[in-house]
């Protein structure tokens, strides 16, 4: 689980794997990730993502402390593969306080 200190402006990637081999890039698939906060709310509404072959780019942007209290956040990811629409996460990472 990384752990991002407040203050801080990074992409966090998150690896997709195919498990059927159809799909080599999500350049054309409109990756978009969203983070929750721990009380399930979301911290970041969909936002699309850039992306590197399988990698999805989430920049988390803690640059406004008193926004970001250090705790556990959950990233979760989408894109269209249709027919399909998969939903992945959560990938979990940290926000530590000073």
């Amino acid at each position: 689980m990384p752990t991002l200190p407040q203050g801080t402006k990074e992409y966090l990637m998150v690896d997709v794997t195919d498990e059927t081999g159809n799909i080599v890039s999500l350049d054309t698939l409109s990756p978009m990730y969203k983070v929750l906060k721990p009380d399930d709310t979301d911290m970041v509404a969909w936002t699309a993502a850039p992306n590197v072959a399988m990698k999805i780019k989430c920049m988390i942007d803690t640059n406004t402390p008193s926004l970001w209290p250090g705790a556990a956040y959950r990233i979760y990811c989408k894109f269209s593969a249709t027919p399909e629409l998969p939903w992945i996460g959560p990938f979990i990472f940290d926000v530590e306080a000073p």
